[in-house]
Formats: C-alpha cells, structure tokens, sequence
C-alpha cells in the first residue's frame, strides 16, 4: 500500500500541485528559457513561475524527509503500526 504524504492546500482553497507535477512544470519553463524565443518581459516571467515550482518541491522533499525520519526514529523504537503520518 503507498502512502501519499499530505498536499497542504493553497490560500484559496485549491489543491496545491505534487512533486510531481511542479517538477515536470520546472523543466517545461526551462525548455522554454532555452528556446531563446521568448521576449525580456516572457523570459522574466517564466523564470519567476519556474522559481515557484521549485520552492514547491523543496517544501515537498522537506515534508518528506522529516516524514522519514519520524518513521526512523518509531523503527529504532521498536514503534509499529503508525498509519498516515501527517505533516504540516
């Protein structure tokens, strides 16, 4: 069974996007800045969206990393059976 570690949602209500996603976004808006098609003002922006998806995954691979040293530390303890470890 695989367990997803929890999205924190957005300021407005919506699901905020996975590691997943925001990682594939990174790499499409870096495609793009490599065009050199796009203008001064574009290139600005995209650069700008591709910082935000990236801090999105950083948050994410930090949520998942202190997701696994709890699970560490309940294995050194001899603790089992701890179910959807919620982060925040």
């Amino acid at each position: 069974m695989e367990e997803e570690i929890k999205e924190t949602g957005s300021q407005d209500g919506q699901e905020s996007p996975s590691y997943e996603d925001s990682f594939t976004k990174v790499e499409a808006l870096v495609k793009e800045l490599e065009s050199g098609e796009l203008s001064l003002k574009q290139s600005i922006q995209k650069y700008e969206d591709a910082v935000k998806s990236m801090n999105r995954c950083y948050e994410l691979l930090d949520e998942a990393q202190k997701k696994i040293e709890i699970l560490i530390k309940d294995a050194q303890a001899g603790i089992t059976g701890r179910q959807n470890i919620e982060i925040e």
